[in-house]
């Protein structure tokens, strides 16, 4: 696992005028008006994981979880 430092960034549809950081917009039909968004310190694996590593992870193990349901083998 890494450790991510948290912080505050903003988030959605800045317009017609870019971000300061130059960002561009995407004016998506669900994007909501610009707003600060906050998140703690967080850990997340350095190696991906995909969702049929994950299904392949909870079928041998008999776990729930997986998209394939624990009563289904791995593929």
């Amino acid at each position: 696992m890494v450790a991510i430092k948290g912080g505050t960034f903003k988030m959605g549809d800045f317009g017609e005028t870019h971000s300061e950081e130059k960002l561009p917009y995407t004016r998506e039909f669900d994007d909501g008006p610009v707003h600060d968004v906050t998140l703690d310190d967080f850990s997340m694996s350095k190696h991906k994981v995909t969702v049929g590593d994950y299904d392949v992870y909870t079928a041998a193990n008999g776990l729930q979880g997986g998209y394939l349901g624990s009563n289904q083998s791995a593929r």
